[in-house]
């Protein structure tokens, strides 16, 4: 956790534990002692220890029912015991805001590898959030936590440790992604008869039925309509003339398309032309199935992107804490950008910048970047329920949010979602979108290239 909050700052970190502090020759600038320390020992600051690392560890007991604040800043782990959060006693340095325990609670997914509630899609309960509970989620907290532990350290000690320079001459970074969910609206002949005679056998919808017929024969045998999921031409050039590169996440479970048909090729090869990022989109159930996620994964690895270095994000958001960012190590993944709760957009993990997770079994660094994810188009205008003004006034205070800690604004807006079929201020949002961050001062580029770029600086 500690080389995890440090990274991203100029300044050199060295962990080791107190009894072998004692053996240490060299001099330090700074020596923070963490813990509930009693002893004196030689240091210049000692960071209390709250609750989480307790007896309680890894149990309900665990998760946090309280939150203080302290100058603005939310503080989810302190030690009950002490009434302040910072004061000098005699030489030191006493501060009472665990921001160690606060990065590792969110950064691992903690309370939903706890908590074994799952809607029918894999997904968290919302409900059970702390971030949502406490009307935080759209604050990168974990973010704040760590500056505001970097701005003590240069009030107090005459430091100056800053943030690398992560971007070079770019504040932020946008990842621009699209979730291939379905390329067209209607489905082969024969296909698209079953779902027909389903949605009137079944569901009993006979004016949905004639709908859909009148559609098909407008778009598919008259061509006289543009299939409205067909978007991928509008997609490119709107980019190509800002100079953007984005990430487009395949299936290839075959329930949405068929990853061999010539129509998935053409768009792939559009994709590809244009130098933009073919990613990976594993179908419901492979949050928690390695079997059926690496069946899928063979399958887009000889079909759609060679083997190269495969960035993912989970079909439905679906993610298992104790099981996703594991089956994706084991197969190789780059990196995930899944981490997001559908009903509202935000900081799910409070965090905006990439970070590699913690398996909480096994106490070790898991070897795949997470990228969080932000905003998703159906969280606005389906969850949210926001219009155009609504949308627009959330992104811009996100937005402003990551680029105050020089982070990565993750939008996903699907293919099938530009439309006004889909919702009467997606297409405007999205084209709004595109313009506005033209004109601020960030990189607009797909998934790899981040990851790439971002190592690189570290």
């Amino acid at each position: 956790t500690v080389n995890t909050i440090f990274q991203d700052y100029e300044v050199d970190v060295l962990v080791i534990s107190a009894s072998d502090s004692k053996c240490l020759k060299q001099e330090f600038d700074l020596v923070i002692a963490y813990g509930n320390i009693k002893e004196n020992i030689c240091t210049h600051m000692i960071l209390l220890e709250g609750p989480l690392f307790s007896k309680e560890y890894l149990t309900l007991n665990s998760i946090p029912t309280n939150i203080e604040n302290y100058e603005g800043l939310p503080v989810i782990f302190k030690n009950s015991g002490e009434s302040y959060f910072k004061k000098n006693v005699g030489d030191k340095f006493i501060v009472n805001i665990d921001i160690i325990q606060t990065s590792f609670f969110f950064l691992t997914c903690y309370e939903e590898y706890i908590i074994d509630e799952y809607d029918m899609y894999g997904r968290f309960n919302i409900n059970k959030s702390t971030l949502y509970k406490y009307k935080l989620l759209n604050r990168p907290i974990v973010n704040e936590s760590i500056q505001w532990f970097v701005d003590t350290l240069n009030v107090k000690y005459n430091f100056n440790i800053k943030k690398k320079n992560l971007w070079g001459d770019k504040n932020f970074q946008v990842l621009l992604s699209h979730d291939i969910d379905v390329v067209s609206k209607y489905l082969t002949f024969l296909r698209e008869i079953r779902l027909q005679l389903s949605i009137l056998l079944i569901d009993r919808k006979p004016i949905e039925v004639l709908k859909r017929i009148k559609g098909y024969i407008a778009t598919e045998l008259l061509k006289i309509d543009k299939d409205p999921c067909d978007t991928f031409n509008m997609i490119l050039d709107l980019e190509k003339s800002r100079g953007y590169k984005s990430s487009f996440y395949f299936m290839t479970d075959g329930k949405g398309y068929s990853p061999t048909s010539k129509k998935v090729k053409d768009i792939m090869k559009q994709i590809t032309y244009a130098n933009n990022e073919v990613g990976f989109h594993p179908g419901l159930g492979t949050a928690d199935d390695e079997g059926l996620f690496n069946k899928e994964l063979l399958t887009f690895k000889k079909e759609l992107a060679g083997k190269g270095r495969i960035g993912i994000r989970q079909h439905y958001l679906s993610f298992n804490a104790q099981k996703t960012w594991l089956i994706q190590e084991k197969h190789g993944i780059y990196y995930d950008t899944t981490l997001c709760f559908p009903e509202q957009a935000g900081f799910k993990c409070g965090y905006c910048l990439p970070y590699k997770p913690y398996d909480l079994k096994s106490n070790r660094i898991i070897d795949v970047w997470e990228i969080p994810l932000i905003v998703m188009d159906g969280s606005l205008m389906q969850y949210m329920n926001l219009d155009f003004d609504g949308s627009v006034e959330y992104i811009k205070k996100l937005i402003e949010k990551v680029e105050i800690h020089k982070g990565i604004f993750v939008l996903l807006w699907h293919n099938s979602a530009i439309s006004k079929e889909y919702n009467i201020y997606s297409r405007d949002i999205f084209q709004w979108f595109y313009d506005y961050i033209k004109n601020c001062n960030c990189d607009v580029t797909s998934g790899e290239d981040i990851i790439s770029k971002y190592e690189k600086s570290i």
